[in-house]
């Protein structure tokens, strides 16, 4: 899309005859100067003709412009929403039967049609958006725009984590004296120690797990020759 502003600057050099030079901001928001050395038509001297005349140059001005770069503006398509290499799960959609419904969102040129995955997409303000759903681990989307100016499209490829659940992961950090407990009392049993022994009752209550950080510095755990008897609980 292109949005003309007003001209930087309106230069009358004599009576009737104007010289302009008109600022142009494409989609892609890069700004340019189109010199205006052309001299209009003489005109009456007033407001409202001075105004046709202006919109009509402007106009003819832009439909001159080198047929590259208006057929890039016009024709321009990106996909925002999701992007390239996205992991998408429950939280990114709605489950169906046998998928997971995303939405699709990106840019487009308000001018001609705009297709995800073979389907219409909602167009507005240079804005698109669709709904496609996902069936297989992974999936390319390809959004196309088709107008006058030709076709263009823009793909991604985004991976589903159909297996996705609620989860934890509960870990404890600087653990050391619960080992010198043990080097200490030489239990029967890991689970002789109170500590050990209160997660492993939380453990068959909730099916939680804990990861056991160890602290491993004290000199009497160094010293304790017993370690080895204990590897047959892991």
């Amino acid at each position: 899309m292109l949005a003309l502003m007003n001209p930087k600057e309106i230069r009358i050099t004599r009576a009737g005859e104007f010289r302009w030079d008109l600022k142009v901001l494409s989609s892609s928001g890069k700004e340019s100067i189109i010199n205006g050395d052309d001299i209009m038509k003489r005109l009456e001297k007033t407001r409202r003709d001075f105004i046709k005349a202006t919109a009509g140059g402007a106009a003819g001005i832009i439909l001159a412009m080198p047929g590259q770069l208006l057929s890039q503006t016009l024709n321009s398509i990106k996909i925002e929403e999701p992007f390239h290499g996205a992991v998408l799960n429950r939280r990114h959609g709605k489950q169906v039967d046998g998928g997971l419904k995303i939405k699709v969102s990106g840019e487009a040129s308000v001018y001609g049609k705009v297709f995800v995955n073979g389907l219409p997409a909602k167009l507005k303000g240079g804005k698109f958006t669709s709904e496609i759903i996902l069936r297989q681990k992974q999936t390319d989307i390809v959004a196309v725009s088709e107008n006058n100016f030709g076709r263009h499209e823009h793909r991604v490829r985004v991976i589903w984590d159909r297996h996705s659940m609620p989860r934890y992961r509960f870990s404890i950090d600087d653990n050391s004296f619960f080992l010198r407990d043990i080097a200490k009392n030489n239990y029967a049993s890991l689970f002789d120690c109170f500590y050990l022994k209160n997660l492993r009752q939380l453990h068959l209550k909730y099916g939680t797990r804990f990861v056991l950080n160890i602290y491993y510095t004290s000199i009497d755990i160094h010293a304790y020759q017993g370690w080895s008897y204990w590897t047959r609980y892991f």
